[in-house]
């Protein structure tokens, strides 16, 4: 392709793309890759959440904007980048990220919604992180170095404080199916309403006709 031809990069919205050549046999992501992440994934903080309490009428995502959502992201991916040690150096840290175990029986609730005997065997190991010192917390458990997220706490209410005004409950917020069956629900109102509408104002006129 000559000078007069050849597609101006910076002008042109459609991204120039050069005439494919022989494919490359380089794998982005070898077996030696592999290895290294997988030794990364058994030292560095990994989480989970399979046993998210999602229906806790406190602990859930009622009551939460966005914001919170955003620091809550923010928090679990630099979080995700420690060593498992260096997460445990921050218990005894003021301010910013902290991390410290629940003191079960001097706490709001007595225990995760678990059974008796799986909750005994995780007990322990249950901790609490904080997002900051004014927004919150995620409480969990740790396995390894596997942190399990039960409850999101966003009102810091497992601990409440002596001015907080009492435990505020929330309800779960809808997922998108959810929300467009109430729009189709109240839909299905309007038009039941507007058809009944229709039938007087078609009774009225057949009797002005009379």
């Amino acid at each position: 392709m000559d000078r007069m031809n050849k597609p101006n990069l910076l002008n042109n919205k459609i991204p120039y793309q050069p005439s494919k050549g022989k494919k490359s046999d380089t794998k982005l992501y070898n077996e030696h890759s592999a290895d290294k992440l997988k030794e990364e994934l058994q030292r560095t903080v990994v989480f989970s959440w399979k046993y998210f309490d999602k229906d806790h009428e406190v602990y859930n995502c009622g009551g939460i904007q966005m914001p919170w959502i955003i620091s809550l992201l923010e928090t679990l991916k630099s979080i995700s980048g420690l060593l498992l040690e260096e997460l445990t150096a921050t218990k005894n840290k003021k301010g910013g990220l902290r991390f410290h175990k629940i003191r079960w029986g001097k706490v709001q609730e007595k225990k995760f919604n678990f059974n008796d005997v799986f909750f005994e065997q995780i007990k322990d190991d249950s901790y609490q992180l904080s997002l900051s010192t004014a927004k919150g917390r995620f409480h969990g458990f740790l396995v390894h170095n596997i942190f399990f997220i039960v409850w999101l706490d966003p009102h810091h209410q497992l601990e409440l404080m002596k001015d907080h005004g009492g435990v505020r409950k929330f309800n779960f917020p809808k997922n998108e199916n959810e929300i467009l069956c109430d729009e189709i629900e109240t839909l299905h109102g309007k038009i039941n309403f507007l058809e009944e509408e229709l039938k007087t104002a078609s009774i009225l006129l057949d009797e002005a006709a009379k």
